[in-house]
């Protein structure tokens, strides 16, 4: 940043920092002309092209108007911040300001226009937030936190004048290689079924993201709960280290796949959660790694490690494919980003039911591999047109 940006920077902060947002999509676009207006042409312009954080993508450009007006929408039902207590204040506003730091709208400025209008909000309900208050480099080890793994606590933190806890850093336990594994639990108990390594990959790939919020979840209520021991704590922590580790169970399948490994015998069962699939999955995995020579480990280490096996992709993405499968029909097709998506899963399972030649339970199936094939490309920036034919559709079905 030039001289002249950083004091016409410096301006319009100290000018907008009372003032009373407008909290709308809207508003929140022309917050960034005002704060940029003076020193880029692109300022308050929504961005047309795609923006990665550390090969981490933000929002898919033609989503970002439709997810800029939801969260304002979700901003409203809470009455814009205004009646709450403080704890839930500071929490709340904090998840507001992760959502949409992982849309990011803006070529450049994010960061900034994020800091401004998370003070604008705090000085409209009546509490104190000093705009850009903490160090660049603590404020974005925050967003990176609230941005990958969808814990927005150190912004909360940080916004009270708080330091980020330890505890929202877990660390994953290093095996072999240097390569992370699951902390030891008692043996499954459930029916051991062959998979193809790369079905498991899959498999990983369609569970990962919802076995994260619910390990992080049990992090978060052991964390809270005064009495529960720290043997509990400790292995649950671990566990959420390992399914966010860059070289973690996806990572880790890759390498037996190109280790030519073949099969995998993990104990699976109907009623598993996403979590206790995800762990079943990569516990098997695990005994192939232990399998490999130690040369022919980092032989294979070496040659998979490029950015595509990151557990990376689109935080933003990830999180509406995770809302479209938990989400009703209904609400689905409510919901102007996922509307698009519902009626193509509408049209795959009028399909499947006029096949006269399908069993209820294939016709379950097929709806059921249809929906997670939609979620996929949600995750990965597709778009689907307004118009739903079966030639737009038929790789999800």
């Amino acid at each position: 940043m030039t001289a002249f940006e950083k004091s016409s920077f410096g301006a319009a902060l100290a000018a907008l920092g009372s003032v009373e947002p407008t909290l709308t999509a809207d508003g929140f676009v022309a917050l960034h002309g005002a704060l940029f207006g003076a020193t880029h042409r692109a300022a308050g312009q929504i961005r047309d092209s795609a923006l990665a954080w550390d090969a981490r993508y933000f929002a898919h450009a033609a989503l970002i108007m439709p997810s800029l007006e939801q969260r304002f929408i979700a901003l409203a039902g809470d009455d814009d911040l205004k009646s709450l207590p403080r704890d839930n204040f500071f929490d709340t506003l904090a998840n507001h300001i992760s959502e949409l730091h992982a849309i990011s709208p803006f070529r450049f400025g994010n960061r900034r226009t994020l800091a401004l209008h998370a003070a604008q909000i705090a000085h409209a309900a009546g509490y104190g937030v000093e705009a850009c208050g903490p160090s660049k480099s603590i404020w974005d080890e925050a967003l990176t936190l609230s941005f990958v793994h969808k814990d927005h606590r150190a912004i909360s933190c940080l916004l009270k004048g708080l330091p980020i806890p330890a505890a929202l850093f877990p660390e994953s336990l290093v095996g072999v290689s240097g390569l992370p594994v699951l902390p030891e639990r008692d043996a499954s108990l459930g029916r051991r079924y062959q998979r193809p390594i790369a079905r498991a990959k899959r498999e990983l790939e369609d569970y990962l993201p919802e076995a994260r919020d619910q390990a992080m979840a049990a992090v978060v209520k052991l964390t809270n709960d005064a009495s529960a021991p720290r043997s509990q704590l400790t292995p649950a922590s671990q566990e959420l280290g390992f399914l966010r580790h860059p070289n973690g169970p996806i990572f880790q399948a890759a390498l037996l796949d190109a280790a030519n490994y073949g099969i995998i015998t993990p104990a699976l069962h109907d009623a598993q959660s996403a979590l206790e699939r995800v762990r079943e999955i990569a516990a098997a995995i695990s005994v192939g790694i232990t399998q490999q020579l130690p040369g022919q480990l980092e032989f294979l280490i070496q040659t998979v490690y490029v950015p595509e096996y990151y557990v990376r992709g689109s935080p933003h993405q990830d999180r509406l494919a995770t809302l479209f499968l938990a989400n009703t029909t209904e609400q689905n097709h409510a919901d102007p980003r996922l509307a698009a998506y519902q009626r193509a899963l509408d049209y795959i399972s009028a399909t499947a039911k006029q096949n006269r030649s399908f069993s209820p339970k294939r016709i379950a199936a097929k709806i059921d591999h249809a929906r997670r094939e939609i979620a996929a490309r949600i995750r990965s920036g597709e778009i689907i047109g307004a118009d739903v034919s079966a030639d737009t559709n038929k790789r999800a079905a």
